[in-house]
């Protein structure tokens, strides 16, 4: 074999090596365009889920201020439910010694 065969040789390898690299980045460029749809698809469940937990977050504040009124309100009520117990107490003291 000559050296004009050589290298014929090794260039058809080479170019059946390119052939190979070509097929193996198109396969590459096929996945990562998948993959970059799936991100694109989790991109926007994420935008939804901020949404939802601004949403809850809003909620849990709105939720935790009716609780302090709520519980403000409750101690008032118990305050002057105490209040008109005691009164009672007297007035029934007042009526046991006329």
């Amino acid at each position: 074999m000559n050296n004009e065969e050589k290298i014929l040789e090794i260039l058809a390898q080479v170019q059946t090596d390119l052939s190979g690299l070509k097929q193996g980045q198109a396969e590459m460029n096929g996945r990562m365009d998948k993959l970059d749809g799936r991100i694109d698809k989790l991109d926007g469940r994420m935008d939804k889920l901020d949404s939802r937990l601004s949403s809850v977050e809003t909620d849990v504040r709105e939720i935790k201020h009716i609780t302090r009124v709520t519980y403000e309100n409750t101690q008032r009520i118990w305050s002057h439910l105490v209040e008109h117990q005691t009164k009672l107490w007297e007035i029934e003291d007042a009526m046991s010694k006329v």
